[in-house]
């Protein structure tokens, strides 16, 4: 269980690196080659481009969809706790905000031409800035 590296050129494996649980989430890469990314064992992960662990964050829920990298390199994700989170490219919380359980499920969120993050949850669209604040 984990995120593996391909070289689609050579159509080798270049890394794999090992989770507690399943992978759903599709890994993003920040400006320096960072892999972002979720996993089911409520992990948020930051890989070197070499695969290896450069931080981790835990959440209090299972991460299942794919994070966004914010206009200022912040990374930003979902998670099965109802909150959307964002951190800065050195593990640093920038902000976390509570989208509420009477949403029900949450997707992962989209950056908008102004920065504002949208978060679909549920049958609901919602709209944080950039500082995690709710904007609509």
């Amino acid at each position: 269980v984990g995120l593996a590296s391909v070289d689609p050129e050579a159509g080798r494996i270049n890394w794999i690196f090992h989770t507690q649980d399943s992978v759903l989430a599709r890994p993003v890469v920040g400006a320096d080659s960072t892999v972002y990314f979720g996993a089911y064992d409520s992990n948020f992960y930051a890989l070197n481009p070499d695969g290896s662990e450069r931080w981790r964050y835990l959440t209090d829920g299972k991460i299942a969809s794919g994070a966004i990298i914010g206009n200022e390199g912040e990374v930003i994700f979902v998670s099965t706790d109802h909150h959307c989170h964002a951190l800065h490219p050195n593990g640093a919380v920038k902000w976390k905000v509570d989208l509420g359980s009477g949403f029900g499920h949450v997707r992962a969120p989209a950056l908008a031409p102004d920065g504002s993050i949208i978060v679909g949850a549920g049958t609901n669209v919602l709209a944080l800035t950039p500082e995690g604040n709710l904007q609509w």
